[in-house]
């Protein structure tokens, strides 16, 4: 009787040890999902990407900003240098070829 019940003692053992196993591996695959789902939902991005995106998208506004700025000065400096060039009648042949030269010139709208 005594080898039976060694035995039995050792089946539950070797049992408790596959169980164990068992678990370790269910909350890995349980780990893994919940980590995919959380990636799956931030569209795959960190926090810390997330971020980084987000001052990215930030700075190409004011460098936007900038740009428009820059240019409605220069469309104010060439309007007001055509009407002094304008107001003084010598100049007139010169201010029109440097109208005409300003708009044969290719406009760079790429933003290099």
């Amino acid at each position: 009787m005594e080898g039976v019940a060694h035995e039995m003692k050792k089946l539950f053992a070797w049992a408790n040890e596959i169980d164990l196993i068992f678990a370790i591996v269910c909350a890995t695959f349980l780990l893994a999902f919940i980590t995919l789902a959380i990636l799956i939902t931030r569209g795959g991005r960190s926090l810390e990407t997330k971020a980084v995106l987000d001052a990215i998208d930030e700075t190409r506004t004011q460098l936007g900003n900038v740009d428009s700025r820059i240019e409605q000065n220069h469309r104010f400096v060439g309007n007001w240098l055509r009407r002094l060039l304008a107001r003084f009648g010598f100049l007139d042949d010169a201010a029109q070829s440097a109208v005409n030269d300003i708009k044969k010139r290719p406009r760079d709208d790429d933003g290099d």
